[in-house]
């Protein structure tokens, strides 16, 4: 029992550990495994105590972009229950953990009912540790079925070899600028080429016409973001697919962010959301997150594809292991159970209705933002907002140039609100989640309003920020981009600390 354990002196527990002996209210740096046991008493603590140090909020009054996506602590509490139940659980063992891929199809179900409503038959898919694994895979799957195409002889494991490579291309990915980072992890990872394009500088969208100039018989893949992560919009997922049909190219509409929302955005607003998902012929694949809008915890994520024949070309078996036969559907091979299981136990219980309420409550906080943006002389928004992700960017037609929207971020960030600085053009987004209510948005709304007049005053005085507008404005106008990357590497070293 705890109590018991508590019972036990710190001293007696540790006695060779300097690394954990200091008082609990110093909390040191541990450098090394401690040398004897500590306490669970003294562990659980020690986290509480360093928990603090996180951002607090309390139900619908977050001020942090995105980031929690939690309505409710019931709902948390409640997943946290069902992970103690399945923390255990491993799904590469399926035989002795069947529970867990039974929930497994069940996400996926579910998943495929939002984003498959026609019920286009073999449409399948798996359940990953997030979004980056669901883009990673679905463009192994796509590269390793166009090295299929291009040499049918091809059996997945050679692609790195230089027979190989000899005699085929590179295959390449092309994204917009706009598209998530993991896509270019993805073709770091896999050894490709990507092709980026620029937006529809008006809308913000990726067009058809932008990626008819770049699709060549090397491209394997094309990808279209339904929101984009840095503006909210959703780019022109039917004419890209129809090129993509044409040409015989696969299309996967990255939803990692909006999957468990845009659906339900579409059935109250229409006019803000154009069809996305596998009703439109050409869309091969589609990402969406659990964790985020599915509202389970970090992290999982559904990938679905239209078919079996293309998901195949995601697995890995290995048939001359000395430790048997081998197949696995995602990248880890051992995998949290837990997780998997406050998926499924969040779709169940918030149901299609309350996922609908959810995004009912996100659309209104979206109105009052945008509202206030188109109030200020100065500032503007980018493209228009598909669902709660609204980006704030300078509207440089207006008198003097208008407001430094970076500015504004950092006299906001200055009154607690946590929003992500953008590039590309220079601008800032918030995310509105289940962890907003609309008066929180009401107060953005107002501080927003408050901090525009205060820039136009510092730019007019001649007073610069020292914040992230000062950090992004540098380094977005710096011609060495390798030296910015080498400060992104110096930066995470330290994160990282040993």
């Amino acid at each position: 029992p705890l109590e018991d354990n508590a019972a036990v002196p710190l001293a007696e527990n540790n006695r060779a550990s300097d690394a954990v002996s200091e008082p609990l209210d110093r909390d040191p740096l541990v450098r090394r495994l401690p040398e004897e046991s500590t306490t669970t008493a003294i562990v659980l603590k020690r986290a509480q105590k360093r928990a603090k140090d996180d951002t607090q909020w309390r139900d619908g009054e977050s001020k942090m972009s995105g980031t929690v996506y939690m309505a409710t602590t019931e709902h948390l509490n409640m997943l946290s229950e069902v992970y103690a139940i399945y923390a255990h659980a491993n799904p590469l063992h399926a035989d002795s953990f069947p529970s867990i891929p039974r929930m497994e199809q069940e996400i996926i179900a579910m998943a495929r009912s939002l984003l498959d409503p026609q019920t286009t038959e073999g449409v399948c898919g798996c359940v990953t540790s997030g979004g980056t694994e669901s883009i990673l895979l679905a463009c192994k799957a796509a590269r390793d079925a166009w090295c299929h195409r291009q040499a049918p002889w091809y059996a997945g494991a050679s692609y790195a070899s230089p027979h190989f490579r000899a005699a085929t291309d590179v295959p390449e990915i092309i994204v917009a600028r706009s598209a998530h980072a993991a896509f270019w992890k993805a073709a770091s990872w896999l050894n490709v080429r990507i092709v980026v394009l620029e937006v529809d500088p008006s809308t913000m969208r990726l067009t058809a016409a932008a990626v008819r100039r770049r699709i060549s018989r090397r491209t394997m893949l094309v990808v279209a973001s339904a929101p984009c992560y840095p503006h909210g919009v959703v780019d022109d997922v039917q004419a890209i697919a129809d090129l993509c049909k044409r040409r015989g190219i696969p299309l996967h509409v990255d939803s990692c962010l909006g999957g468990f929302c845009l659906p339900l955005v579409q059935e109250l607003r229409p006019d803000l959301v154009p069809t996305f998902d596998f009703r439109v012929p050409g869309v091969t694949s589609i990402s969406a997150d659990t964790h985020k809008f599915g509202m389970g915890q970090k992290g999982t994520s559904v990938l679905l594809y239209r078919s079996k024949e293309m998901r195949k070309f995601q697995y890995t078996a290995v048939t001359e292991w000395s430790g048997g036969l081998y197949i696995s559907p995602t990248l880890p091979g051992s995998r949290n159970g837990g997780v998997v299981a406050t998926a499924w136990a969040s779709l169940i219980c918030l149901g299609r209705s309350g996922l609908r309420a959810s995004a009912e409550g996100i659309l209104q906080a979206r109105d009052v933002l945008v509202d206030a943006v188109s109030r200020i002389d100065g500032l503007c928004i980018m493209g228009i907002p598909a669902m709660g992700v609204v980006a704030v960017g300078t509207d440089t037609k207006a008198p003097n140039g208008g407001i430094d929207s970076l500015i504004v971020m950092d006299l906001l960030t200055a009154r607690g609100w946590v929003l992500n600085a953008l590039q590309k053009p220079l601008s800032f987004h918030v995310c509105f989640t289940g962890a907003h209510s609309l008066e929180t948005a009401r107060k953005l709304a107002s501080d927003l309003a408050e901090c525009a007049e205060e820039a136009r005053r510092m730019k007019e005085k001649g007073v610069a920020s020292d914040g992230k507008a000062r950090v992004y404005g540098l380094g977005g106008t710096f011609p060495d981009r390798g030296a910015v990357g080498d400060l992104l590497i110096h930066y995470q070293d330290g994160v990282l600390g040993v």
